[in-house]
């Protein structure tokens, strides 16, 4: 708003002139407190924009470094170079904006602060004391006595010569306001039109940059989708690599790169070994041994050693090497002795010794994803989603056993891995144990357990068309606070009869399936758990092949009889362990069975130790994904891999020793599991056990503890996982 003080009333100096004066400076006051802010965010801009220049120009120095490292590649280096130019030259225009922004705000407004407004102050500081001088004269006029003539006299005067100044003073103090406030808008508006010039200034030459850059970055898109599609091309060559595997031969390697022929056509042979070495832990250790020249040469495998260690003189004198080989399962394990034959004493005395093992020349086919897609989508109910009834699911929950779609298998996620793991159909690999778990399983069985008692004021049925609140009630009603799951049996049965005791059907091929139940419980008065349970909820298992846990029958087809009153969810999951039956189980842990729970009634094992005495594979890693714990003793104080030991369950200990089973573990005796293996003489299993402590000595001594496991070892564990799973009847042998 803009105050103007009419130089008449200033002449009067009337209430009415005093109050626009202070309107007048009370305007002044708040336009320098805008100014001065706008000048210090102008300021923080311009700092900012460095901080901003400057990091622009470090990425630059970084895409050009880039370009560096493509010296050899035309097409990279030069496109790089081309942008870093660009962005470069637009920084440049950034650089000129700031410095533009500098001098038409933070100069322009800061001078008319300085200069109009501080001269505004200082006429308002005179003005001010020339209006204390004229209150003064008027007051000493006013008290001087008549009778003293000369000094009436001179006070008149004194205020004749103040009103005169007064009057010039403040005509001049109302021009210095007046003019600044007629002047502030034309600094204000122009200030700022200098900046908006500057900014059009900016754009219009980043725009020109841009259309100069245009038709190159066409042409390098076009050369970039090119390269993409070579890559595709050359990619989908390397798919085939692992047919290199199938076609390599178990023979000694030799060179045919024509480049190095000069430097390996004195190799005789080369390959990984497993030697001693000389500390005091004697500890494995795995190098790249050559036989070159008549010499032994090994070294590691980093970069850092290039040049190989001499081993040994394989043509001296006395020394020779006995190499042989045994076909062990699904590796073919090489063993060299190094020999000395100085006299006829010392004809057997090996000096040291390397194994390796080197897989088969035909591995076993893998599973299609596409195929176990297709095989777990004909169980019953799989072919929808199990929460929505969506069709054509392409996610599952591992530990479930359910098939799920993308947006309750979002929602399965956000409620975490300890209640539900989801994998993808189609897209993850699949160990051959988790399949068989959703065999068993199955969307149809899943509700007839989880949905048993269906009530809408708890939660509304999910459809596929749901929101995701909708969803998630749904789905958190279902299997996390499991309203809709039934009650155990009571003592008595729906229709009336009383029940004396429980068991659970044993699950057995469907050739083997026994025919009658034990004859010394009556029929009238006893039910097994999978008919006593829940009337409408047949859990019979799902047809699958045969496995390790299969191959034996069994006598009886249910577990030992239970009287009614220890009927809880612990038991029941423990027994159903026992009789290999994973639908059930997932009963019990829906009624809150502990995964972990150890019967005091019988030697304190838990459920995983008891599915290991039955054998069952698919049972121990349903317990596994749902929690179940590997380093849980028993009164004896074995861990379930002493007991798969014990057994001689060769998959059983390959699928513990996979999820990071103990190794030295010792029961109360002081045995671990190998000493078990070694005094049993299962060779499969002091094989797995022994090769699992090598992997970790590599680990420890090669300084990578904590990695990835060694491909050998992860491949000869994928061997041993897909024989117990599909042919168990090889692991038989002792």
């Amino acid at each position: 708003m803009k105050y103007s003080v009419d130089f008449k009333e200033c002449l009067k100096d009337s209430p009415k002139f005093r109050a626009s004066l202070e309107d007048a400076e009370a305007d002044i006051e708040a336009l320098e407190t805008k100014l001065e802010k706008l000048v210090k965010l102008c300021n923080v801009m311009i700092e900012t924009g460095k901080a901003f220049n400057n990091a622009n120009s470090g990425f630059i120095y970084g895409i050009r470094d880039l370009a560096s490292y493509f010296h050899d590649d035309n097409l990279v280096s030069a496109s790089l170079n081309r942008f870093a130019h660009a962005m470069n030259e637009m920084l440049k225009y950034f650089s000129i904006l700031m410095d533009q922004a500098n001098r038409c705000v933070c100069k322009n407004l800061n001078n008319f602060i300085k200069k109009d407004i501080k001269k505004v102050k200082d006429a308002k500081k005179h003005f001010e004391k020339i209006s204390d001088d004229m209150d003064q004269a008027l007051i000493r006029n006013s008290s001087a006595q008549k009778s003293k003539t000369s000094e009436c006299e001179e006070a008149l005067n004194v205020l004749t010569a103040m009103k005169s100044c007064f009057a010039h003073t403040s005509l001049d103090y109302v021009f210095q306001i007046n003019v600044l406030q007629s002047k502030k808008r034309f600094e204000v508006l122009d200030t700022m039109l200098s900046f908006m010039h500057a900014q059009n200034t900016f754009f219009h030459q980043g725009h020109d940059l841009s259309a100069d850059l245009e038709s190159y970055m066409k042409d390098v898109a076009s050369q970039v989708e090119e390269l993409s599609s070579k890559a595709k091309v050359e990619r989908k060559e390397m798919e085939e690599r692992h047919t290199l595997v199938q076609q390599r031969e178990v023979k000694p390697n030799t060179s045919n790169d024509d480049e190095n022929d000069e430097e390996n056509s004195s190799i005789l042979t080369e390959g990984y070994l497993f030697k001693r070495t000389t500390n005091a832990f004697r500890t494995w250790v795995r190098r790249w041994f050559t036989i070159q020249n008549g010499r032994l040469v090994y070294r590691k495998r980093s970069k850092d050693s290039l040049l190989g260690t001499f081993f040994m003189n394989l043509y001296n004198n006395f020394c020779f090497f006995l190499l042989y080989k045994e076909i062990f399962l699904t590796h073919t394990i090489y063993i060299l002795y190094l020999k000395q034959k100085d006299t006829e004493e010392n004809d057997n005395k090996p000096l040291s010794s390397a194994t390796v093992a080197i897989p088969p020349n035909k591995s076993s086919p893998k599973p299609n994803k596409q195929m176990i897609s297709q095989q777990l989508l004909v169980i019953p109910g799989n072919d929808k989603c199990c929460d929505c009834g969506a069709p054509d699911p392409r996610w599952a929950s591992i530990n479930l056993g359910i098939t799920l779609c993308i947006e309750c298998s979002g929602i399965h996620r956000s409620f975490g891995v300890h209640m539900s793991k989801v994998r993808s159909l189609t897209l993850d690999a699949w160990d051959p144990e988790q399949i068989k778990v959703m065999m068993e399983l199955g969307n149809e069985v899943i509700n007839r357990i989880y949905v048993a008692k269906l009530n809408d004021s708890i939660a509304v049925q999910a459809t596929p068309d749901s929101k995701r609140n909708v969803r998630e009630a749904w789905i958190k009603a279902k299997y996390i606070t499991k309203s809709f799951v039934n009650k155990l049996p009571g003592p008595k049965s729906p229709s009336g009869e009383r029940i004396k005791s429980w068991s659970v059907k044993k699950k057995v091929r469907k050739s083997m399936l026994p025919s009658s139940k034990p004859s010394s419980q009556d029929d009238s008065e006893s039910e097994d758990v999978v008919s006593g349970l829940m009337e409408d909820l047949d859990l019979e298992s799902s047809e699958s092949s045969a496995t390790e846990e299969e191959e034996e029958g069994d006598d009886k087809s249910t577990t030992s009889w239970e009287d009614m009153s220890k009927l809880d969810p612990n038991i029941l999951l423990y027994k159903a362990a026992e009789a290999r039956n994973v639908p059930v189980m997932l009963d019990a842990l829906s009624h809150g069975a502990a995964v972990n729970w150890s019967n005091k009634d019988d030697e304190e094992k838990t459920p995983i130790m008891k599915a290991v005495e039955a054998g069952s594979l698919t049972v121990c890693e349903f317990l596994l994904l749902n929690g179940a714990k590997l380093d849980r003793k028993d009164i004896n104080g074995r861990t379930p891999l002493h007991h798969a030991t014990i057994q001689g369950h060769t998959g059983q200990v390959c699928q513990f020793l996979k999820r990071g089973a103990d190794l030295k573990a010792l029961d109360n005796s002081g045995k671990d599991p190998l000493s078990i293996a070694v005094e049993a003489a299962n060779a499969d299993i002091v094989t797995l056990l022994r090769l699992s402590k090598l992997n970790e000595e590599m680990q420890e001594s090669d300084g990578y503890f904590g990695q990835p496991s060694d491909e050998t070892f992860t491949d000869v564990f994928k061997d041993f996982s897909n024989m117990a799973s599909n042919n168990p009847e090889k692991l038989k042998r002792k």
